[in-house]
């Protein structure tokens, strides 16, 4: 079982008490740190993939970018902190990383 940082779920029906979700999200962001980089790129998205998940958003605090993975279409994008990065899925979805990197403490 895993655990992401942020989910959007579409079906009410998925997350009927509050806590858990019962079946695939349609989109995670794992925000990584020095102890979770390879758990991220690589264990989570396999798992993410199996269970049906359709976008996975990699936000990489180390190479300070964003991996943008539309994991139903076999599409990558790969933006930086400095860049809007956009959904593959949800049209008008975006959000403009420089404003958060300016908030951001160094790690």
């Amino acid at each position: 079982m895993v655990q992401p940082d942020y989910v959007v779920i579409c079906d009410r029906s998925k997350y009927e008490n509050g806590r858990n979700c019962y079946g695939a999200p349609d989109l995670v962001i794992e925000i990584t740190s020095p102890s979770s980089d390879d758990r991220d790129h690589s264990l989570k998205r396999i798992k993410y993939t199996r269970a049906g998940v359709k976008e996975y958003w990699i936000v990489d605090t180390n190479l300070k970018r964003v991996i943008v993975l539309s994991l139903y279409r076999n599409k990558t994008m790969i933006y930086s902190f400095t860049d809007t990065v956009s959904s593959i899925l949800f049209k008008g979805l975006s959000i403009d990383f420089s404003e958060i990197l300016e908030m951001m403490i160094p790690f």
